[in-house]
């Protein structure tokens, strides 16, 4: 399912968006191609570029400002005891591609 925003009419700055990649420790920084006028709402979320590996990814999104945001993205390692799945680590993501958008705050 697609899911657009319409921001004409608004007054609302539009929502921006990037693909980076992230350094060795797992980060990337972003600065706003336009700064908002208030920190806004931002996601990320990980592209698993071997799906069905059985590697999990989070992200940390860490103080967005007005100008930029710096996320943290972590695979997630598991072992399997019994038929369960435990996790047993995070490593940093390096080399990870990473979706971000931010949206204005209302």
């Amino acid at each position: 399912m697609a899911v657009s925003v319409d921001c004409s009419g608004s007054s609302a700055a539009p929502p921006q968006a990037a693909v980076l990649t992230a350094d060795g420790s797992g980060q990337v920084s972003w600065t706003f191609p336009t700064a908002f006028a208030a920190p806004p709402v931002v996601s990320a979320s990980v592209v698993d570029p071997t799906a069905g590996d059985g590697n999990h990814y989070a992200v940390e999104v860490a103080a967005p400002s007005a100008t930029g945001v710096t996320v943290r993205a972590v695979r997630l390692s598991s072992v399997t005891v019994l038929g369960v799945s435990v996790l047993a680590s995070t490593v940093a993501a390096a080399g990870a591609s990473v979706h971000v958008m931010a949206i204005a705050a209302s």
